[in-house]
């Protein structure tokens, strides 16, 4: 058999016979509350208050569009991973892989920690993951491709000098 009880927040739950007496969490307002003896009188509402002096406990993690959930941040997965591509893409361009690369990087490592903490969707875990080692390979590739231009003398694959290659020291 089962009862209903009523929390001071004016959610309503069933509770079965068997746990009468015992603590649960409220599903709306998550504070403690003790759930009471079966009423006297089958169908009574019985209400209940939290467990005084008792601090609101957290929300339980739950993702967008769960029953009752939603308060987490949605997940950048699907950005962090197109920025990745496009800085592996256009990592040949000294400035391509950075100005895509370098925010696909600092968006995953932010996202990537929200979603350890608990405040963000953990859904796109694995795509947060992928994008930013595709931004860190294009970074490398990039910043790789700007430090060595200069000292090869090539300029888009066109030797500077007519007399073929030379150190610049």
């Amino acid at each position: 058999m089962s009862f209903v009880i009523q929390c001071e927040c004016g959610q309503q739950m069933t509770v079965e016979d068997q746990h009468a007496g015992q603590s649960a969490m409220c599903v709306n307002c998550r504070r403690t509350i003790q759930i009471p003896e079966r009423p006297a009188v089958p169908g009574e509402v019985v209400m209940v208050r939290p467990s005084p002096g008792g601090v609101p406990s957290p929300p339980v993690p739950t993702g967008p569009g769960a029953a009752g959930g939603g308060w987490m941040k949605p997940h950048r997965a699907g950005l962090v991973l197109t920025l990745g591509i496009l800085g592996l893409v256009f990592s040949c361009c000294c400035c391509g892989g950075i100005f895509f690369g370098l925010p696909a990087l600092i968006l995953g490592i932010n996202d990537m920690n929200e979603m350890k903490a608990g405040r963000m969707d953990p859904a796109g875990y694995s795509m947060t993951m992928t994008g930013a080692v595709c931004a860190g390979i294009s970074l490398a590739l990039s910043l790789f491709g700007s430090l060595w231009t200069p000292f090869l003398g090539i300029r888009g694959g066109i030797p500077l000098n007519e007399g073929g290659f030379h150190w610049p020291f």
